[in-house]
């Protein structure tokens, strides 16, 4: 009966030892927010080489930009109205606007999604891009698209005689 109660102690203190060595690895999963919203992705970004790397679908739509993906060239393509960004997978040469650049790290494919560095391409649109190390959240601002008000161009004082 005494054995019995030791290899039952055993196996409750392994399960529990597990459950927290679980929770554990989920506290250091990264988080995703722009403009203060959760980005919930079915693939979890991950760090590679000291750059946060995420599915560009879910960073590029949540940040209102089209997407396209060209599978001959394995290149992928950003754009907004007025940028145009194109990387190709395992290099790191880009285009931005037809303008060669390079970046720290090449984007890549893992678990079937296409990974690329998220704050190349969030501060390639001119987004503010902060990392909080406590909550392991990256914190995407969109840019700010400021429209001259009409009345402000035109001057009310003009009379007509």
């Amino acid at each position: 009966m005494n054995k019995f109660k030791k290899i039952s102690s055993a196996v409750i203190l392994s399960f529990v030892l597990f459950n927290n060595v679980s929770a554990a690895k989920n506290t250091k999963d990264i988080k995703i927010e722009i403009d203060g919203k959760n980005v919930i992705s079915d693939v979890a970004p991950f760090i590679n080489n000291e750059r946060t790397l995420v599915p560009i679908r879910v960073i590029s739509e949540n940040l209102g930009y089209n997407v396209n993906w060209d599978n001959n060239s394995r290149k992928v393509t950003v754009k907004n109205s007025d940028k145009t960004i194109e990387l190709f997978i395992g290099k790191k040469n880009v285009s931005v606007n037809g303008v060669d650049n390079s970046i720290d790290v090449a984007p890549m494919i893992k678990n079937e999604r296409t990974f690329v560095p998220l704050r190349f391409i969030s501060e390639s649109f001119d987004n503010d891009v902060k990392w909080d190390n406590n909550t392991r959240t990256v914190k995407i601002n969109k840019k700010e698209i400021k429209v001259a008000s009409i009345l402000n161009d035109i001057d009310i004082r003009s009379t007509y005689k």
